[in-house]
């Protein structure tokens, strides 16, 4: 998959992210959230963020059936800070 190196995505994944980019659905408008992820060969939107937020990623795979974590470790990441900053 491609990301945007300007990204939350790709300071969260790096270079290098394998997904399973079989859709029958996918996001063709994203409204106010900002594209930064596509699979080559279908530009399919796999990936938005609303960059003016903490944490808002959007991802259009399931990271929960893969064994890269890096998405969930970056949101308990991100929480515990929040939650430390409001103490």
């Amino acid at each position: 998959m491609r990301l945007r190196p300007d990204s939350r995505a790709h300071a969260i994944l790096g270079d290098e992210v394998t997904v399973n980019s079989y859709h029958h659905q996918g996001v063709h408008d994203p409204g106010g959230l900002t594209p930064v992820g596509w699979c080559p060969g279908d530009d399919l939107i796999e990936v938005v963020e609303d960059p003016g937020r903490t944490f808002a990623l959007g991802v259009q795979w399931h990271p929960e059936d893969t064994d890269d974590l890096r998405v969930f470790e970056a949101l308990v990441e991100t929480a515990n800070a929040r939650r430390m900053a409001l103490r």
